[in-house]
């Protein structure tokens, strides 16, 4: 499992985390499988957007 803080400057924030998921995935050797990507806070969020 692969933990990271993603720091916010603004209370209403989107920002793009495809480059640190990428190198997690990158770093675990694992070429073939699913991501899981988790915020456990109330008031956060994950969304998956076209980017």
């Amino acid at each position: 499992m692969v933990e990271f803080t993603v720091p916010t400057s603004e209370r209403e924030q989107m920002l793009d985390i495809t480059s640190l998921v990428r190198e997690a995935v990158n770093k675990s050797g694992v070429s073939d499988g699913v991501a899981f990507c988790h915020v456990p806070h109330t008031t956060a969020a994950i969304t998956i957007n076209e980017n």
